[in-house]
């Protein structure tokens, strides 16, 4: 009886870690630019969300699910119309499909991108 025991909560401990992985990463988007950024698009490489239109002093929330995505490292691509100009920006990384931050916060100024992890608690 006590194996049975043991052998049921060792199971339980293992399901209990692997549904603990979370799976989704929140990116906060703001507008510091003085112009409205269009199109605005945020990928892991397999997943991307997409945003219409984001003001000028304006922050957009999106949240990048990582369903699918294959145990293997990767990034992020930020992506965006600004001025008539598109913008692409790299960063980030994730390892065996996990991401290691919780959410980003994604400055967008005229003529920089400043990016912030926020590490995951």
């Amino acid at each position: 009886m006590k194996k049975i025991t043991y052998i049921v909560l060792a199971l339980i401990l293992i399901n209990a870690s692997c549904l603990n992985l979370k799976k989704d990463t929140v990116f906060d988007i703001k507008n510091y630019s003085g112009n409205i950024i269009t199109d605005v698009v945020v990928s892991n490489g397999v997943n991307e969300i997409y945003t219409d239109t984001i003001k000028p002093n304006e922050k957009k929330s999106v949240v990048l699910k990582f369903k699918g995505v294959p145990k293997t490292d990767g990034g992020y691509k930020l992506q965006y119309n600004l001025n008539s100009d598109k913008i692409i920006e790299n960063f980030g990384y994730y390892s065996n499909g996990i991401p290691l931050n919780s959410s980003y916060e994604i400055k967008i100024e005229q003529d920089t991108i400043l990016i912030s992890e926020i590490r995951k608690k």
